[in-house]
């Protein structure tokens, strides 16, 4: 069950869907939540007998669009490794420097030039 739920909302209320359950499953499981969050995907492949369950229960369907798995690195390390490559230091360089694998530092520093990596403030960048 563990694998079916993205850890983003921990409210007794609320869970994240990331992929479609059972009938049996989410009647014992997700009946008495209030919003349950999934993707539209997992929405179109739940069964009906699902989604008439969900209709009776009166459950909010929030559809969200989150792809992939989250960045799990403190954001004060990512800051650092996108401020060396811009430096001019080589992704194994980086990786001896702040302890991180070289491909974690490529895909953030891939993401950065794409202006995906998203702070409170706005977004990591590469310009």
């Amino acid at each position: 069950m563990k694998e079916v739920l993205r850890k983003a909302k921990k409210t007794k209320d609320e869970v994240h869907l990331v992929r479609p359950v059972s009938f049996k499953e989410f009647r014992s499981h997700f009946s008495k939540k209030k919003k349950i969050h999934m993707s539209k995907s997992t929405l179109s492949r739940l069964s009906e007998q699902t989604k008439i369950l969900i209709h009776q229960k009166k459950i909010k369907i929030i559809i969200e669009k989150i792809r992939g798995r989250p960045i799990e690195a403190d954001p004060k390390l990512l800051a650092k490794a996108i401020s060396l490559y811009k430096s001019g230091f080589s992704y194994r360089e980086i990786e001896k420097k702040i302890g991180m694998p070289k491909s974690s530092v490529h895909y953030i520093v891939k993401k950065a030039k794409r202006k995906k990596i998203k702070t409170k403030k706005g977004h990591y960048s590469i310009d």
